[in-house]
């Protein structure tokens, strides 16, 4: 089972793995797109400026890019049962910027939960080539590597809730696999 490198997004036990995709925001907007990365959180639902902008979205979950208004918005996740009512889970206000994108993840287990707030590139590559990234997002791993297997170590010893630098990888199928940084062991691999 091979993973092509082009435009889309993988997200496998937390660990995101984003390509560049083809939205990039214009004008006087930013992109935004919202990651659940919490593994012990229920379903929620998440309200920009107050209205309700995603419903029930789950763990490992990984949104598509949508335009926002640049400026100051303020993002509440609310348990998806609660129906936007009573105390949030989260809440926090973001600065989007006219022209970025961005994305928000809910990070860490229920009981230290957080939204991270990660600036996106949506710039597309060179010919015939992909920008890759990592998110570490899963609270209970150690520090990974990102490896081609039987081959090159891409990005080396992210710890969560951190994203690499942008990666510029030729665009084809790869055989991928995370290891852990100390000693290079694989714990998940595409195969």
């Amino acid at each position: 089972n091979k993973l092509k490198l082009g435009l889309a997004t993988l997200s496998v036990a937390a660990i995101a793995l984003a390509y560049t995709p083809s939205v990039s925001a214009a004008g006087n907007n930013a992109t935004l797109r919202v990651v659940h990365a919490s593994p012990d959180a229920p379903a929620v639902d998440v309200y920009v400026d107050d209205k309700k902008t995603l419903s029930s979205l789950t763990y490992k979950r990984v949104t598509s890019y949508m335009s926002i208004p640049a400026g100051r918005h303020s993002i509440k996740v609310y348990p998806t049962s609660a129906k936007g009512a009573g105390t949030p889970v989260m809440t926090q206000d973001v600065e989007l910027n006219a022209g970025w994108d961005y994305t928000v993840a809910a990070t860490g287990k229920l009981s230290s939960i957080a939204l991270r707030v990660y600036s996106d590139n949506l710039n597309l590559p060179g010919a015939n080539k992909a920008n890759v990234r990592v998110y570490h997002l899963s609270p209970n791993a150690p520090a990974v590597n990102l490896a081609v297997k039987e081959g090159n170590v891409l990005a080396r010893n992210i710890s969560f809730p951190n994203a690499t630098d942008y990666l510029q990888v030729d665009s084809k199928s790869y055989n991928l696999e995370v290891q852990t940084a100390t000693d290079s062991k694989v714990v998940l691999s595409t195969t």
